[in-house]
């Protein structure tokens, strides 16, 4: 529940933004290439939107963290999505903890370099659980 005034809401999404955007060079060419990791498919892979999709086919494979971790293109989701396979000296959720950016929508401005305090002003005031990738945009203007 969430007090408005004199009047309590209830609230069913409950889930903060996590830092899933990580920015990273294409082993191939040196091209900057951009993960939104959305759900783990299993260990050490996850579904993700890959920016450029067209030169990150399966087999592609992207430096992330200045070189300290590596993601592989290793299949396809049905919704065009791919499935990457990610190799780091730590676990994913601290990969992104460490150089993850918060997943700012493009329409704000400093979308391409996000301050440290937008992740915690990307959040509902009543986010309270790990894993969303995105604010839902409707409670953003209750904080």
């Amino acid at each position: 529940m969430f007090r408005m005034g004199s009047t309590m809401i209830p609230v069913a999404n409950r889930s903060r933004v996590i830092p899933a955007r990580l920015l990273g060079t294409a082993v191939e060419g040196g091209r900057p290439v951009e993960l939104l990791l959305l759900r783990p498919v299993g260990d050490g892979r996850w579904e993700s939107l890959v920016q450029p999709g067209r030169r990150c086919r399966v087999g592609a494979r992207v430096e992330l963290a200045g070189g300290a971790a590596r993601a592989w293109i290793v299949g396809e989701a049905a919704s065009g999505a791919r499935v990457v396979e990610i190799e780091a000296p730590w676990p994913v959720r601290e990969l992104l903890e460490r150089h993850g950016l918060p997943p700012l929508p493009p329409y704000i401005a400093r979308h391409d370099a996000p301050k440290p305090e937008d992740r915690e002003r990307y959040q509902t005031v009543y986010a309270r659980d790990d894993g969303s990738v995105a604010a839902p945009t409707a409670g953003l203007h209750f904080t």
